[in-house]
């Protein structure tokens, strides 16, 4: 597979940050707008409109939340999933867990 040689981030406040700036890991988390980057086998990838982009190491992958969580499901088996309760059920569960041994 083909791996990135260079990329440019470009952000809704009208920054970039690029692999010339520094590396994928400490490039401004929020407000992606577009992620392009150029690969080993002259090929360029375009990345836009997604929910999250994640870099791998050796390029960026991007898509939604469910396919963020369909991979994480995968990859990680033991993931599990919380939620928001009514403040009724929170209460009992809060009780019996400070009993639980």
């Amino acid at each position: 597979m083909a791996v990135a040689t260079k990329w440019k981030i470009w952000y809704d406040d009208g920054t970039t940050y690029s692999s010339s700036s520094g590396t994928a890991e400490d490039a401004p988390v929020d407000g992606i707008l577009a992620i392009l980057e150029k690969r080993s086998d002259n090929t360029v990838m375009n990345h836009h409109g997604c929910e999250f982009y994640y870099w791998t190491g050796e390029n960026w992958l991007s898509g939604s939340q469910a396919s963020m969580e369909r991979w994480m499901r995968r990859e990680l088996p033991a993931l599990k999933f919380g939620r928001w309760a009514d403040d009724t059920i929170w209460k009992q569960v809060v009780q019996e867990s400070v009993v639980w041994q």
